[in-house]
């Protein structure tokens, strides 16, 4: 029976429905939670399991869709670098330890980097990575790394090296004490890196999530690592077997004999390096792996859903059925496919639906965020580390790459200012926005292409450029295939048969609805873990020193401090996610999460404010982009 305009109303208000039901749940997290402990050590180790979905926020059911063409897998491997099994998660697990030799200084000083950041002064910390950066570039390392043969898996560990060490060499000391150049031979091998895997030089999604762990039952022993010994690679003639990855049997990887069906899970995973190193902190970035493994299928299915949209404008076409859309693609493409529009409809439905699956799962992903990580714990301790050098307070004339880039005209040294990191960064989202037609505007659609083009690995970028400048978007798709099944109806040709229209309306639905619920998860995870966080530290601050003004003045005890440290040293022992105060006879780093919990006027806070760590003001970039991604839904008329 023919949907009427009034089915079709009532079904946009189920989605809308859906959607709001998903945003609510998430803002509901927090009311739901108990309060913490007033105890730091027991505080730092509370953790709040996220709730189920509600019942009536199910998966979308559907059978599996076909297996992707051959076409398909073998361009995304070809062009884009990309392994239609593991999506944009690297084709090979990450490399534990680099295997060139003039990597290996970098290396032994990412290794102690979080005994330095515990135990040592951040001047100790800055000279130890001084030294090392030194070494590596005596032992020529920019010049190892734009050897084209070294492949893309040795490139992307030297961007992960590289880019923490370049962030704990500028954080490590506070707000008070930010280091505003980089040692020449770090700066110059965080470039070298970044020019090989086509990104910036600079700690990312890419650099700090995507090659960031190994699989716990699978740790290599240490020795074998570091006497690994390198073995050049042939120099890659294309993208493919630049994008391969390789198996280079002298690279230390955590498990390159793992089956490609073992899923990857934050609690199998071990996170390869982080700065502070916390269970919060490993638990942040591997829950994000897991999230990425959550999308897997998007590239394929989005790839294979595009193709059948070029496929229906010719069939279309060919059977001299008049819509816009058809006219508009009539040339482009369609692989010589010999199959009915009915049957192209229908094979799209069934990946749309594999996509918004994929979504659903992405977002219960999502909330399992605070099974792991405190919100407090990922604001003070893990958030200062990831910051950037663009649209930061606290480095306005953005960071000296050393000797890279030289001196301007008035013979200062030459800046470089690059966001921090960034959710936005995933090339994930951004998939699914350009292929299902989902278009952003104004200064939200400014960052999202800056993150796109230049923070994502080159080829993901181009990947995600080329699903936007496809003839055909997934809307455009859902609009020829009603309107052709419209005009089949009224006109008696066997076009596009009307129940198979109605399945890809309702499975394209599906699709922005799980798309919808996954920026409202997102938004409830950045209120949880940015805006309330900040809000409860400016409260803390605020009474401290009020606390402050109203007592009277106390003796200052040696070494100083009086009432204003006895305040703060209270707010931190209140404080989720702290740590304990040292133990005597131990050296304290001024970290910029201890420097925060502090109160300290000069607080990294304020280099931050509500901005994400990519810079953007986070309410402000985030609504827009969940209007935009609701108002796709207008594309459905029966």
């Amino acid at each position: 029976m023919p949907w009427t305009q009034r089915d079709a109303l009532v079904a946009a208000a189920a989605c809308a429905a859906v959607a709001a039901g998903v945003a609510l749940w998430w803002r509901s997290r927090g009311a739901v939670a108990t309060k913490p402990s007033s105890g730091a050590a027991e505080a730092s180790r509370r953790r709040r399991k996220a709730p189920p979905l509600p019942d009536w926020v199910s998966a979308p059911g559907g059978p599996d869709p076909p297996a992707l063409p051959e076409d398909v897998t073998a361009t995304l491997k070809a062009k884009y670098g990309i392994d239609a099994r593991r999506g944009f998660l690297p084709p090979e697990d990450p490399l534990v330890r680099s295997a060139i030799p003039a990597m290996a200084p970098l290396e032994d000083a990412i290794a102690a980097l979080t005994d330095m950041l515990h135990h040592s002064d951040p001047a100790d910390t800055r000279l130890a990575i001084d030294q090392a950066s030194e070494a590596a570039a005596e032992a020529g390392v920019e010049e190892a790394l734009r050897d084209p043969s070294i492949g893309q898996p040795e490139a992307r560990r030297a961007l992960h090296v590289a880019a923490h060490l370049a962030n704990a060499f500028v954080w490590c000391g506070g707000a008070d004490d930010v280091a505003t150049r980089l040692p020449n031979g770090l700066a110059r091998a965080l470039i070298a890196a970044g020019e090989a895997v086509g990104t910036h030089p600079a700690l990312s999604h890419c650099s700090s999530v995507l090659v960031n762990w190994r699989r716990s039952a699978a740790i290599p022993d240490a020795a074998a690592a570091q006497t690994a010994t390198h073995t050049a690679r042939p120099a890659a003639p294309d993208a493919a077997a630049a994008a391969d990855g390789g198996a280079s049997g002298a690279a230390v990887s955590a498990a390159s004999d793992c089956p490609d069906e073992e899923p990857l899970r934050a609690k199998d995973l071990t996170m390869l390096n982080g700065f502070l190193n916390s269970p919060d902190e490993a638990w942040f970035f591997l829950i994000t792996v897991e999230l990425e493994w959550a999308g897997r299928c998007l590239p394929g299915q989005l790839l294979a859903i595009l193709r059948n949209a070029s496929a229906l404008a010719n069939a279309l076409s060919a059977k001299g059925v008049a819509t816009s859309a058809a006219s508009r693609g009539a040339a482009a493409d369609d692989g010589g496919s010999a199959v009915t529009p009915t049957e192209l409809v229908r094979d799209s439905a069934l990946r749309l639906h594999a996509v918004a699956r994929a979504l659903y799962q992405m977002t219960t992903t999502l909330g399992r965020m605070n099974e792991g990580c405190s919100p407090d714990a990922f604001y003070t301790s893990v958030r200062p580390f990831l910051a950037g050098s663009s649209a930061n307070p606290a480095l306005p004339g953005g960071l000296i790459y050393g000797d890279a880039d030289g001196l301007d005209a008035s013979g200062k040294p030459v800046t470089r200012q690059y966001f921090g990191g960034s959710a936005a960064q995933s090339s994930l989202v951004q998939s699914v926005d350009a292929a299902l037609g989902i278009a952003h505007s104004g200064s939200g659609r400014e960052f999202l292409d800056t993150m796109r083009d230049a923070y994502m690995p080159g080829l993901h970028g181009q990947f995600v450029r080329d699903l936007a400048a496809s003839p055909f978007s997934v809307s455009d798709a859902v609009s020829l295939a009603l309107a052709a099944a419209s005009s089949s109806k009224s006109s008696g040709a066997d076009a596009v048969d009307e129940a198979a229209a109605k399945e890809l309306s309702e499975a394209f639905a599906a699709a922005v609805s799980a798309l919808d619920g996954f920026r409202a998860g997102h938004m409830g995870i950045v209120s949880e873990y940015i805006l309330e966080p900040q809000s409860r530290l400016r409260k803390a601050a605020a009474e401290a020193e009020a606390a402050t003004v109203a007592a009277p003045a106390a003796p200052a005890a040696a070494g100083g401090g009086g009432a204003a440290a006895a305040s703060s040293a209270d707010a931190v022992a209140a404080s989720p996610g702290a740590a304990p105060p040292a133990e005597a006879g131990t050296t304290t780093i001024s970290t910029p999460a201890r420097a925060k919990r502090a109160g300290a006027g000069s607080s990294l806070s304020n280099t931050s404010g509500g901005k994400g760590t990519g810079g953007t003001d986070i309410v402000t970039f985030l609504m827009p982009l969940r209007e935009a991604t609701r108002a796709v839904l207008d594309v459905i008329r029966w």
